[in-house]
């Protein structure tokens, strides 16, 4: 199975603030202005505006590449089609509400107390190494 050089749930256009019907010279004009706005020279040490240009290079060589676009929109209209799997989403709680979770009153009632067992066990195992005694000495 071959690899896309894209992510098909990643909306491209969106990343690039273009409509789908762009021309190649209006996706190089919005990578331009997003390249000066987010380039990691003008925030050095800032690992968000990595993160932002990477999304803003993929984006541009995906939809500058006639034969990728091509791809990328078929995706796009396969996944927006009738068949298209739906995300299913908790229902909002009421403000203030919490819903009880399973998995974090099993960590609070079985691995809590393992946790403060070892640090009870190192705690007196440095002790005891630094003292040792003769099994049995009376």
């Amino acid at each position: 199975m071959t690899r896309l050089p894209f992510d098909p749930v990643m909306d491209y256009y969106r990343v690039l603030g273009v409509k789908p019907k762009a021309t190649a010279e209006e996706i190089h004009a919005a990578y331009r202005r997003l390249a000066r706005a987010y380039h990691p020279d003008c925030y050095p040490g800032s690992t968000g505006s990595l993160v932002r240009m990477a999304r803003v290079n993929v984006a541009k060589s995906v939809l500058l590449d006639p034969n990728t676009r091509a791809a990328y929109d078929l995706s796009r209209k396969r996944a927006s089609g009738p068949a298209a799997p739906s995300v299913q989403r908790r229902p909002p709680t009421q403000k203030g509400g919490r819903r009880f979770d399973y998995a974090t009153a099993v960590m609070l009632a079985v691995v809590a107390p393992l946790v403060v067992g070892l640090r009870l066990y190192v705690a007196t195992g440095a002790q005891v190494a630094a003292h040792p005694r003769p099994f049995m000495a009376w």
